[in-house]
């Protein structure tokens, strides 16, 4: 073996959240977490459900709701904004799955979820800080494993590639019915090159987003998906894109099995209303508010089927605000054919009264469990509770909303305070402004101090203004005049999705400085870098690293400039449509001149100033981050140069979702860095540690590097290693 000075520590975190528990410190490089407890909360106090209005445009409080677009009589309720009041709007955010929306409620973007049974068990099996207060629907036929032509039942699916969200009810069907067939399969989250041929023995899982899904389907990359509301929609109304099989003409998928017949072999699939447990604790009345309108909406529903104001045609207002919902776009309320369509989705499922959810809460509970334990038999789950047994999945489900519900009449339905259909409710659409133009160069002096905010909106109909765009990628190239300049990004507002919408800050040799996603709270960041010799010329090769998926110029023509800084702004290919009264999201910073390479910065109470790395910034306290030591938990990659230390995630009680931290360990000149992992606690199967040795930096930590060849280990769980010495 060949001994190095050099040793980097690389972390990267799962939506999940969990806890540190302080250890005593070391002399030797320490890695330090702790599982997070859970709560648990007292029934909600019974009240009578109040009657409401819309909303004016002025709120006092949002409430973020994570939807799907499936068609159910409580989908009315969003667009013509029934739960309003004057002071509390409530806000609607199109979800791609419900693994996802788990990971949005655990970490703060999300107070209320709307999540199928599978997302739901996996969640409680992780211990998510969540509970469920009602059922919505059980799934009868609206959710489906659809496949090509020449497909017509399992002993077929030998050498398919079948596509399904991770974590979703439909990836327990497509699962399930597998198992009960006796068929193999290998699952991946990467769908296979164009062209290439399945294994032939068994069933390739991928896990995709609907969305690429239907690209997928489109482009005849696979022979199927288990899927559900407008995906399934899409499919069986779009060609198969692949070269048919003898004997078949390109044609729309079609239904091998629903969940209605899995349902029937004991594997029943439903949705539930999820609540944050730290919202539940501080609004219960909302919660009240919400259960009592899902349980009207649903019995109304049941009492008038497609009549009245559920017709499929004119009059049919109820049916109209689904339809509406569904497809986030002003319906055509004069179209029977629209109507009709969504009358029909409606229908697929079966919406279980408040009284028969109440008498079943043990049969819910085992059916959670048994979601649970199937999909850790299926290695899809890392862990689940140590203490089977129904008890830990009832404790999940909070039945006094149910009761008061019943107890202000709702299983009457509406009454005259029913949903209308005008006026609809604003929809946030993505900007109209001119895309950023990719790369962009500012230099900053003494009478330019830029401020960065791509398609930033005027508000308007929602108060919020309009959407970043999709699919974007925007760099910027931030120079100073003089080679010992430094300058400060300021960042008072961020509010994106995560994890992919993301602002990342790099230094001017592409390492990763900070990244920033989310809108739990602001992030109020600052971020400090300084220029080096590298000339704008120089930089190049970074700025090609950070565009490399388009043709761009990143030319940096400007002579006698100093780089000091990259940032980059990427979006994902979903838009979240927020529905309602929304809220401003993008973001804002700034950059400015903020003194020079040897002016050492204020590094606050968690952090002392440090020059050894030729100029002065702060080294901060184990667990804290930020160009002042002003953030409580680790942000990008830190180089470490003293001979003995110890690295944290988080200076408080749990590490931050979405975290990416590393550590470049470089032993004050030392022949090797001895790293003992004294505490390890990570979430099982999502969070991780990753040790390299050597001064490569992995790619996703730099923009400057290849995938290192130096990896050595990676932990995860509570179980932390031996001493390691590299």
């Amino acid at each position: 073996s060949r001994c190095v000075a050099r040793a980097d520590l690389y972390y990267r975190r799962a939506p999940l959240a969990a806890s540190l528990e302080p250890t005593s410190a070391t002399t030797a490089a320490r890695f330090s977490l702790a599982a997070s407890g859970m709560r648990r909360l007292a029934a909600a106090a019974l009240a009578a459900a109040a009657l409401l209005r819309p909303a004016s445009s002025e709120c006092s409080k949002h409430i973020r709701f994570g939807t799907f677009d499936e068609a159910n009589p409580y989908a009315a309720l969003a667009p013509s904004q029934w739960l309003d009041d004057d002071e509390v709007c409530w806000v609607y955010y199109r979800q791609l799955s419900g693994g996802r929306a788990v990971a949005h409620l655990d970490s703060g973007e999300l107070d209320v979820a709307m999540l199928g049974s599978t997302p739901y068990a996996t969640a409680v099996a992780r211990g998510a800080a969540l509970t469920a207060v009602a059922v919505l629907h059980n799934k009868g036929t609206a959710q489906a494993l659809v496949v090509r032509c020449a497909l017509h039942g399992p002993q077929d699916l030998r050498g398919t590639t079948i596509a399904t969200p991770r974590y979703s009810t439909t990836h327990y069907i497509l699962l399930a019915a597998l198992d009960e067939a006796g068929l193999d399969h290998v699952e991946t989250a990467e769908l296979p090159s164009a062209g290439a041929a399945a294994a032939a023995d068994r069933v390739t899982v991928v896990t995709i987003s609907p969305t690429e899904i239907e690209a997928a389907w489109s482009a005849g990359r696979i022979d199927g998906g288990a899927v559900w509301g407008n995906t399934l929609v899409n499919l069986t109304s779009a060609d198969w894109g692949g070269s048919p099989p003898s004997g078949c003409q390109p044609e729309p998928a079609h239904e091998m099995i629903t969940a209605e017949m899995l349902a029937l072999w004991g594997y029943e699939t439903l949705n539930v209303l999820a609540v944050r447990n730290a919202f539940l604790s501080r609004n219960e009345a909302l919660v009240e508010r919400l259960a009592a309108g899902i349980v009207r909406a649903n019995a109304d529903y049941r009492l008038a089927s497609e009549r009245g104001r559920w017709a499929a045609g004119p009059g049919g207002e109820y049916n109209s605000l689904v339809s509406a919902f569904v497809a986030l776009e002003a319906p055509g309320y004069d179209s029977n054919v629209t109507l009709a369509r969504v009358a029909d989705r409606v229908a697929k499922f079966e919406y279980p009264t408040a009284e028969q959810q109440l008498e079943e809460q043990s049969y819910l509970a085992a059916q959670i469990e048994k979601q649970a334990d199937f999909m850790f038999s299926q290695k899809v789950l890392a862990s689940i509770p140590n203490a089977s047994g129904t008890d830990v999945y009832a404790t999940y489900f909070n039945a006094s909303f149910l009761e008061a519900a019943l107890a202000a009449g709702a299983a009457s339905g509406f009454d005259s305070d029913g949903p209308r259909a005008s006026p609809l409710a604003p929809l946030q659409q993505e900007s109209v402004l001119t895309p950023c133009a990719g790369w962009a160069v500012e230099v900053v002096n003494a009478s330019h101090a830029p401020v960065l905010a791509p398609h930033w909106p005027p508000p308007h109909a929602g108060g919020g203004g309009g959407a970043y765009r999709t699919d974007e990628s925007c760099v910027w190239a931030v120079a100073v005049e003089e080679p010992t300049q430094c300058v400060e990004l300021r960042l008072p507002f961020l509010s994106s999705e995560p994890p992919h919408d993301v602002l990342e800050v790099f230094s001017s040799s592409g390492l990763l400085i900070s990244s920033f996603t989310g809108r739990a709270s602001p992030p109020n960041a600052t971020v400090r870098a300084c220029a080096n010799s590298t000339t704008l010329a120089g930089a190049a090769a970074v700025g090609t690293a950070l565009t490399a998926d388009r043709d761009l110029d990143v030319s940096l023509p400007e002579a006698g400039a100093f780089l000091a800084m990259f940032l980059r702004w990427s979006t994902d290919g979903h838009d979240e449509m927020q529905l309602g009264n929304y809220t401003a999201v993008g973001f804002r910073a700034s950059v400015s001149l903020e003194g020079d390479a040897s002016d050492c910065p204020s590094c606050g109470p968690h952090g002392v100033a440090d020059s050894a790395g030729g100029s002065c910034g702060c080294r901060c306290d184990a667990g804290y981050a930020g160009s002042s030591c002003e953030l409580e938990t680790c942000n990008g990659v830190v180089t470490r140069s003293e001979a003995e230390g110890a690295v944290r995630a988080t200076a408080v009680g749990r590490y931050d979702a979405y975290s990416r931290c590393g550590w470049l360990l470089t032993g004050g000149g030392a022949p090797f860095v001895a790293l003992n992992l004294s505490s390890i606690r990570l979430e099982l199967g999502f969070d991780e540690v990753r040790v390299y040795e050597g001064g490569v930096i992995p790619a996703s930590f730099s923009a400057a590097s290849t995938t290192s060849d130096d990896f050595l280990f990676s932990t995860f769980g509570s179980s932390p290693a031996a001493t390691l010495a590299v």
